[in-house]
């Protein structure tokens, strides 16, 4: 997510109480296609004062069925409408002794794009040919073999003890394993308290959850050790599953300010340090370009596990990820909506309407089918949970390629190519 300044806490409206989240500590079977009315999402609030741009983790049961667990402890089946098994797939199992904390029991499907990148810089036939024929799944292992869901809670601008608790436990109540803040996000500490009371009311363990925290740009260099030792201590953690270099350049400095790299580098490091101590299972960083993973590349001990940026169809950056593929970097996208803007737009509209689902669980869908991971957000339970049923629809090869058209290099946050 961006990094940019945080407003003023959400208004009163937003903030839910205990009463409004019993329908949804229980998840029932889906019964339709379609979600529900879709909900302006990115920078800017709508609604209910919900934002949007997320799913989570849910395990695969022996039949090829999706349940989560409810507040009881009991197991409830999820729409198995577009399971593998029902489209003639196999899935590969792990064994009991396996790692099976951070997604479902099946193993992640291969999914390796080796064509050349066309002179269009557009998205090529066979990739495109790809992201409508391999299933989708909930997981995507990391280059340092750490499982790390699909869809998780983004949680910029969801500000309030109170609005965080609700949000959280709607989250985790209907499926959600996966959770995203930042130290700049001013919120590390009421999502480590809040957690800390909700795992036990869904019978989870910290070992259930992926929680990842950004290294905040006016922490680049020196201070970044320390930086990342008081988000694990705001959030209440041993550690870490995932920790990201926020911005490629330092809070003060000009983008053009040829101290950059050497602080990027000194960052990397303090990272580095952390990893191998155990603090952060993985590392990675945020609104890099191309050519700030070249130079992160050239000199790392530790390869990055994940690159973060703003990506969606006005901005889908093909070469950007197919250098991702090549390399073993897993793409997670923000502001997947285009901060509320894409879901008006006529061609998104009509992709859901063939669909029979919301214009926001298209977009969400067009990235899952890149294999590029999302971090919806918003604060109101519905569209939580609706943000959350990805994987029992798919896309077609006409509806990849009328989103797919919609590019035009448009940032809706903070462009990082400036930063040397």
């Amino acid at each position: 997510m961006p990094f940019y300044s945080l407003p003023a806490a959400a208004s009163p409206s937003a903030i839910l109480g205990w009463e409004a989240l019993s329908n949804v500590r229980t998840p029932r079977k889906s019964t339709h296609r379609c979600g529900t009315t879709p909900d302006p999402g990115g920078r800017n609030q709508s609604r209910d004062t919900a934002v949007r741009n997320d799913v989570s983790d849910r395990p695969l049961n022996h039949d090829g069925g999706k349940h989560t667990s409810n507040r009881c402890g009991k197991t409830t089946c999820l729409n198995t409408a577009d399971s593998p098994e029902r489209r003639g797939k196999t899935l590969q199992r792990y064994p009991p002794q396996a790692d099976r904390r951070h997604g479902p029991s099946a193993t992640r499907i291969p999914y390796t794009l080796r064509a050349s990148p066309p002179a269009s810089h557009g998205p090529s036939p066979t990739m495109t040919q790809l992201a409508c024929s391999l299933p989708v799944m909930e997981s995507v292992t990391l280059n340092n073999g750490i499982r790390m869901p699909l869809v998780g809670l983004g949680t910029f601008r969801i500000q309030g003890y109170s609005t965080i608790y609700s949000t959280l436990d709607a989250a985790l109540g209907c499926g959600y394993r996966s959770i995203d803040t930042a130290a700049v996000y001013g919120n590390e500490a009421d999502i480590g308290r809040a957690l800390k009371e909700l795992l036990p009311l869904h019978g989870l363990t910290r070992q259930d959850i992926f929680l990842t925290s950004k290294l905040a740009p006016r922490d680049h260099g020196e201070e970044a050790e320390d930086a990342a030792r008081r988000s694990l201590q705001a959030l209440g953690l041993d550690y870490l599953d995932l920790y990201l270099i926020h911005w490629p350049g330092k809070q003060g400095w000009k983008s053009d300010d040829q101290r950059n790299p050497e602080s990027r580098r000194q960052s990397w490091e303090a990272l580095e340090k952390l990893n191998s101590a155990g603090f952060l299972r993985s590392i990675g960083v945020s609104n890099y370009t191309e050519e700030h993973l070249k130079e992160l590349l050239a000199v790392c001990q530790v390869r990055p596990a994940v690159l973060q940026v703003e990506y969606h169809p006005e901005l889908a950056q093909w070469d950007l990820l197919r250098f991702c593929q090549s390399a073993g970097i897993h793409l997670q996208a923000y502001t997947s909506l285009g901060s509320g803007h894409l879901i008006q737009r006529q061609e998104v509209q009509a992709v859901a309407a063939r669909c029979n689902r919301t214009a926001s669980q298209v977009l969400l869908r067009w990235a899952l089918q890149r294999e590029v991971g999302v971090i919806p957000k918003s604060t109101n339970p519905e569209r939580i949970i609706e943000n959350f049923q990805l994987f029992d629809f798919e896309l077609s090869l006409q509806d990849l390629e009328v989103l797919d058209a919609l590019h035009c290099d448009k940032h809706y946050c903070w462009d990082p190519k400036g930063v040397v």
